[in-house]
């Protein structure tokens, strides 16, 4: 919220509010949606990437973060998968089928949508 220019003083304990809500009174769809919205919004960094220029330089910032792999860059990238795909994930996702109920007919869907992640159709 410090985007907008909403004090953390404010934006902390509200935003606090609403998690608690949609923790204790929510049901799995009405959490899924807010959730698929707030993903979304990571979309500006993609193309805050592509728009940004480099200080002092005319070329996008996108072509910056073109590295050739490392030691540390594969160590990290490896790190990220890692806790990425941790056993409590597998867990979650279990459990998020058996919240929305769903049918044995539907599973196909469900694991095409799970593969997409935070942008799954529901």
């Amino acid at each position: 919220m410090d985007l907008f220019g909403v004090p953390r003083w404010i934006a902390v304990p509200v935003a606090a509010v609403v998690v608690w809500l949609l923790v204790v009174r929510g049901n799995f769809r009405n959490v899924e949606k807010v959730l698929l919205a707030l993903s979304s919004v990571f979309t500006a960094y993609v193309i805050a990437a592509f728009l940004a220029r480099r200080l002092g330089r005319s070329r996008p910032c996108i072509r910056g973060a073109l590295v050739v792999p490392t030691q540390a860059f594969v160590a990290l990238a490896i790190g990220l998968t890692g806790t990425t795909i941790a056993p409590w994930m597998q867990f979650l996702v279990q459990s998020n089928i058996a919240d929305k109920g769903t049918t044995i007919k539907e599973w196909a869907f469900a694991r095409w949508t799970s593969s997409l992640g935070p942008c799954s159709p529901t």
